[in-house]
């Protein structure tokens, strides 16, 4: 551009600072073993290293999440079952037709379910 001549005014560097003088620090860097260190790069890699653990945790809190789902449908299941049976020793109580089997059978179905939700089962 200026073929080989340094203009003696400043090149809208500021302060007095010569183009020359900014090309001549980056050769004698240069010449040092000193380059340019590519952050971008270096914040890739941190990214993949903390998006790596993050699937690890997903993948972990996707399997809890499909044992917690399969216990709920079975403990929905059985709460289900237990209203229906309650139900009906309800309708039999109504019309006085109570009988000591229907009796058993819902104290039974009721220890099943404080077995199954956790409970003790006892009192």
């Amino acid at each position: 551009m200026y073929k080989g001549e340094i203009p003696k005014r400043p090149l809208n560097y500021g302060f007095g600072v010569k183009q020359s003088d900014i090309f001549g620090v980056e050769g004698l860097l240069r010449k040092e073993g000193s380059s340019y260190v590519n952050n971008g790069a270096v914040e890739v890699e941190n990214i993949k290293g903390e998006l790596s653990a993050v699937k690890k945790q997903n993948q972990e809190l996707a399997q809890q999440n499909k044992a917690l789902s399969t216990k709920f449908d079975e403990t929905t299941q059985s709460f289900k079952m237990i209203a229906s049976f309650l139900g009906q020793v309800l309708k039999e109580v109504r019309k006085g037709n109570v009988s000591s089997d229907l009796l058993d059978g819902a104290e039974s179905a009721i220890h099943m379910i404080n077995d199954d939700s956790g409970g003790s089962g006892e009192k």
